[in-house]
């Protein structure tokens, strides 16, 4: 799937998806302000595809369970650090 704004105008405030961004895979959440905050779908500390989570509106690593928000900052251990991240405003 590529990025495109437009497919991105057409997704609902308060959920996630997978975008396609400069080449890379990345995950992308649109928040009630209509602002979109993309960041890496890889755990930094165990290489795991990161999750979303609906409930806590986090990514979640499937192999040992740490959150990271939507921007990439990591919630709780065991993980040390978040993955790269990325913000971008839907215009």
């Amino acid at each position: 799937m590529k990025f495109s704004i437009e497919k991105l105008k057409e997704t609902n405030a308060g959920t996630g998806r997978i975008v396609k961004f400069e080449g890379k895979t990345n995950a992308a959440y649109f928040d009630q302000k209509a602002a979109v905050h993309l960041s890496f779908t890889i755990c930094p500390d165990t290489g795991g595809t990161l999750k979303w989570n609906p409930s806590e509106v986090s990514r979640d690593c499937p192999r040992h369970g740490s959150p990271f928000d939507n921007n990439g900052k990591l919630l709780n251990g065991p993980a040390l650090t978040g993955p790269t991240s990325l913000a971008d405003n839907r215009e």
